[in-house]
């Protein structure tokens, strides 16, 4: 089993700010964009983000706990009971076996299970589409107010040509001389024989008499495809997407694979946000500091609030004005306004003391 902890770098007590801090760093250095061609990047920002799915999910984190933890295989297996200490808990809300636990949190249990008890056997089964990674530049007032951005991609579909068998129509299919019809090998480790997916017809057992010459007996076709991307109210430059089964499609039907979008956020030159506030950084003239006034400032999407600037107001102070920041659910977040002056070198002792 891969230990999430290790591959974001955070121990097991780990904060879930500890955890999320983590995340967005190593996100950035092993982001596909930054590392164009390196297969080795991009399958540790695949793993990076598994992690992170799983570990910034309190019950998610609490099942992969349970098992990090208890019996290899799970005491108890398939029989629903309490949990004892040094036990996997086989059935929680929403799930009514192991099989559907691990599947909540994306494993697969004949991953888990098939190569201690054979279960190579079962890798005949339908297997999940793999995951895609994308990039997109968002204006300031999307990432602010929340909003949809589409964009094309090359995708994996089912090949029409053979529905996904990899047959040429009428072909036909025979045994596989590799596995025997098998679907598995067996390879010899130590004292061990472990039986892995058969490399030639890919666990199904059976090859194609003549391969589909639509894909080439892959099953798969590449596709153009436009996605809408709904980008939530506060996404922050950096921000990963996770849109469930807008990967690859999967084998005989299986799921599809996840897409990961890395959302990168145009810089404003007033605002910025901050959590669920949004911070604006205001100038103003040294006068305007020292006897207070009065502006207007248009919030991105077009609305206009009134600021009030009390008179001999420090520079870098911060006016909170409630419920104008960030909209989520029914709960929004405020407006900081971070009012900015220089102070002149020849101020008299009077304006020297207001502002001090």
């Amino acid at each position: 089993m891969k230990d999430f902890y290790q591959i974001l770098g955070v121990g097991e007590k780990a904060t879930e700010s500890e955890i999320k801090t983590a995340y967005r760093k190593l996100a950035k250095r092993y982001h596909p964009d930054k590392n164009p061609g390196d297969k080795n990047a991009e399958e540790m920002f695949k793993q990076i983000n598994e992690a992170y799915e799983v570990l910034s999910d309190t019950r998610k984190r609490e099942q992969y706990d349970l098992m990090r933890g208890g019996d290899y295989p799970p005491a108890g297996f398939g029989n629903r009971q309490q949990p004892g200490a040094g036990q996997w808990q086989t059935q929680t809300s929403g799930a009514s076996n192991l099989d559907d636990i691990l599947g909540q949190m994306g494993f697969d249990i004949g991953d888990i299970f098939g190569n201690l008890f054979g279960g190579a056997r079962g890798r005949k089964k339908a297997r999940r589409g793999e995951d895609m990674q994308a990039s997109i530049t968002i204006p300031f007032n999307i990432a602010f107010l929340g909003g949809s951005i589409q964009i094309e991609l090359a995708v994996q579909d089912t090949c029409p040509g053979c529905d996904g068998t990899g047959v040429e129509p009428g072909a036909g299919t025979s045994k596989c001389p590799t596995c025997d019809g098998k679907g598995y090998v067996t390879v010899s480790r130590g004292p061990f024989g472990i039986q892995r997916t058969c490399p030639q017809c890919l666990g199904r057992g059976e090859i194609p008499n003549k391969r589909c010459t639509t894909c080439n007996g892959s099953g798969q076709v590449q596709i153009r495809k436009r996605i809408t991307v709904k980008i939530p109210a506060g996404t922050h430059n950096g921000q990963i997407l996770r849109l469930r089964g807008i990967g690859a499609t999967g084998s005989k039907g299986a799921r599809p694979g996840d897409l990961f979008v890395y959302v990168s956020v145009k810089p404003h030159r007033t605002f910025r946000i901050e959590g669920d506030n949004l911070v604006a950084k205001i100038r103003i003239p040294f006068e305007k500091a020292i006897n207070g006034s009065k502006l207007s400032l248009t919030l991105p999407g077009g609305k206009k609030i009134k600021l009030t600037i009390p008179a001999g107001i420090k520079s870098g102070t911060k006016l909170r004005i409630k419920g104008r920041g960030i909209q989520k659910g029914r709960k929004k977040g405020d407006l900081l306004a971070e009012i900015r002056y220089n102070i002149p070198k020849d101020i008299t002792p009077e304006q020297e003391e207001l502002i001090d």
